[in-house]
């Protein structure tokens, strides 16, 4: 028996916990399973942890990606099928990474319908335009995860160590780098005074990587009910496993209200949040790069800035004589 939608109702009607408790415990004896299908922010009612096994459903894989996309092409009648290479067909499956299968199927749909002059010789560009363009507003809707741009390095003035460090570190994302052994850095901190440039540099550490570029807004997972901002917090880093690899860029964290310190009136959330995210920093196997932007380092965890988790800090101080010609003659090709 499958109960849906039951996460609105469950923890406010003990009777209908009671019987899901009584089910499980009478269903061990017969041949009858109880499935409850809830989202991933659901938070599960302490009296019912010891009668349930959870089980975590993933996003879909870039494999399982692959054959929605061929699900969806081969539904098309009366037309044949584009002549994607491998490698075009790689760039699809990147542009829909991070959705579920059925809103991976829809997008793609609607692409062949947006491209129905040209299909089926769309070009692989204008394909992933309207792919990109929906999964943009899916990430919107997380209401913490925001889709940006990357930005040619050639746009940003100075920072000559900052620019060459990324240039190494790229090397370690390579295919070559995962078959010798190669661990690839975790992510980087920008310090500085307002002003200085760090989001601009955030935007180019995208472009030298060749990742999209995600921004988590942590102040936005803090919510009123009780285990909500913990599962926003799972959810989100879900979603960034599964569009992996990525660059993640977490703004002002300083300021994000993660300081374990001064979190006392808030029965420890900001504690878990922080705990949760360092956790997924040291364990998680995917290529997600982190990049975090301060403007003082005083009120952050130590552990947060150690080697491990964090490959290098660097000091974007205001720009020196040399730095503000390059700046200036930026603009003035502009």
């Amino acid at each position: 028996y499958a109960m849906l939608d039951t996460d609105f109702c469950v923890a406010e009607h003990p009777a209908l916990l009671r019987s899901i408790k009584e089910a499980a415990r009478t269903y061990c004896d017969t041949g009858h399973r109880l499935i409850l299908i809830v989202p991933p922010t659901f938070t599960i009612p302490e009296t019912l942890t010891h009668h349930v096994s959870i089980l975590d459903f993933e996003l879909p894989t870039r494999e399982e990606i692959l054959e929605s996309y061929e699900r969806t092409v081969s539904s098309v009648s009366n037309t044949s099928s584009p002549d994607y290479t491998k490698e075009q067909k790689e760039v699809i499956v990147n542009s829909a990474i991070g959705m579920t299968s059925l809103e991976a199927e829809n997008i793609m749909a609607r692409a062949i319908v947006k491209n129905a002059g040209t299909w089926p010789d769309t070009p692989v560009s204008d394909f992933c335009r309207v792919v990109m363009e929906a999964k943009t507003e899916i990430i919107k809707r997380s209401e913490v995860l925001e889709l940006h741009y990357s930005l040619d390095p050639a746009s940003l003035g100075g920072l000559d160590l900052f620019k060459a460090w990324l240039q190494k570190s790229r090397k370690a994302f390579t295919p070559e780098a995962k078959q010798f052994g190669v661990r690839p850095p975790k992510g980087t901190m920008l310090v500085g005074v307002p002003g200085t440039g760090k989001s601009i540099a955030v935007r180019c550490v995208a472009h030298i990587l060749g990742m999209p570029l995600i921004r988590l807004d942590v102040s936005r997972v803090f919510g009123s009910l009780v285990g909500e901002t913990e599962g926003k917090v799972r959810a989100a880093l879900s979603m960034l496993d599964a569009m992996a690899p990525c660059v993640s860029w977490i703004d002002e964290i300083d300021k994000a209200g993660l300081d374990p310190r001064q979190a006392g009136g808030d029965s420890g959330t900001s504690r878990r949040v922080m705990g949760s995210l360092l956790t997924h920093m040291a364990e998680s196997t995917k290529n997600i790069f982190w990049v975090f932007t301060a403007n003082r380092v005083d009120s952050l965890p130590p552990e947060l800035l150690r080697k491990g988790r964090l490959e290098e800090l660097f000091n974007i101080a205001p720009p020196n004589s040399v730095e503000r010609s390059e700046i200036l003659s930026i603009h003035i090709t502009k």
